[in-house]
């Protein structure tokens, strides 16, 4: 079911990549500790119909997944228990999983100056200050798969 935040995590690695080579829909880790922010934006995301959604609650789980699944983007709330989505995005760059080289969106509350430069300094590759709005997030997502595929063509 499409409320359910943990609705796509039965397919394994292996269908996940096939999917996505055969033209399917994009991938997305969404992590949050929150499951209100989770629903949200996997809504948004899915209203589009070009997004396949997993979820992760804290940035232990989001490494865990990223180095043992194929996503084509994460999006990584900042402040959550057990790691937070600063550590986990440095432990994902640093791993040798598949979404080393994955673009990373910082989901944040913190909106002060000097808050979007200090997530880039930590290896994420944009930011989207809470609260999000549907036309935001789709605008730095698709900006985001853009650069990727991008980079992955040349």
């Amino acid at each position: 079911a499409e409320g359910n935040p943990k609705s796509e995590q039965g397919a394994t690695a292996s269908e996940r990549k096939k999917s996505s080579e055969e033209g399917g829909k994009c991938r997305i880790l969404v992590v949050d500790d929150h499951d209100a922010n989770l629903l949200m934006t996997q809504s948004m995301l899915h209203k589009t119909g070009r997004f396949q959604t997993e979820v992760a609650h804290d940035g232990v789980e989001a490494v865990k997944m990223a180095s043992s699944g194929s996503y084509d983007l994460v999006l990584m709330d900042c402040n959550m228990p057990n790691m937070d989505g600063w550590c986990a995005t440095e432990a994902i760059r640093g791993g040798d999983g598949p979404c080393k080289n994955v673009p990373v969106v910082a989901l944040t509350a913190n909106a002060m100056a000097g808050d979007m430069e200090y997530c880039l300094s930590r290896g994420m590759d944009d930011y989207i200050a809470k609260p999000i709005t549907r036309v935001k997030l789709l605008e730095v997502v698709d900006r985001n798969l853009n650069v990727n595929k991008r980079a992955s063509t040349s």
